[in-house]
């Protein structure tokens, strides 16, 4: 029953990737900062991230060579430029594919995931829905500071003078242990 359940969690959030509000009318300056939700669930744990967080003081323990799946959205009632998620490759897989608008890059050092927002049609936000699997050698703790790194941009309305953004970097520790969040 369990698969079962995850499947149309999965099946649901897919299907609702496509359901981006249209904004209706970009006001003329947007003062207002974007927000974003990251939820990580594996390995038994699940926590939800957003930018209301003190991501200075909190770390996130991923056990090693664990699958976890995600989602993230970024939101802005006056439209949504760019949402991006960022992490380095020699510790984090992507191992779920991405599906269009959004677009995955890779430069050998981090892979980026980002949906770039179009100001001739403007959506209040959009989401991703996939898996991450934690690599690499994890007989020794592995901190990461720049673990998972989450930006959303507005278009800073239609004068577009200065566009706001909201940006947060979670840091990981990738090892042989528990999944779990720890203050630090």
């Amino acid at each position: 029953m369990k698969t079962n359940f995850k499947f149309l969690v999965v099946l649901f959030t897919l299907a609702s990737l496509n359901f981006a509000c249209e904004v209706d009318e970009i006001p003329e300056t947007d003062t207002t900062p974007p927000e974003f939700s990251f939820r990580i669930s594996g390995d038994g744990f699940e926590q939800t991230f957003t930018q209301e967080d003190n991501f200075e003081n909190i770390q996130l323990n991923l056990r090693g060579n664990t699958e976890y799946d995600f989602i993230l959205t970024g939101s802005d009632q006056g439209g949504v430029g760019n949402i991006s998620f960022r992490f380095t490759t020699d510790n984090i897989q992507l191992i779920s594919s991405v599906p269009e608008p959004w677009e995955r890059s890779d430069n050998g050092f981090s892979t980026t995931v980002e949906f770039n927002g179009d100001i001739r049609n403007p959506t209040t936000g959009n989401i991703l829905a996939g898996t991450l699997i934690t690599t690499g050698q994890v007989s020794q703790n592995l901190q990461i500071g720049d673990g998972l790194l989450f930006q959303v941009i507005d278009f800073g309305g239609t004068d577009s003078t200065s566009r706001n953004v909201t940006a947060e970097d979670l840091t990981i520790l990738i090892g042989e242990h528990a999944t779990e969040l720890i203050t630090r």
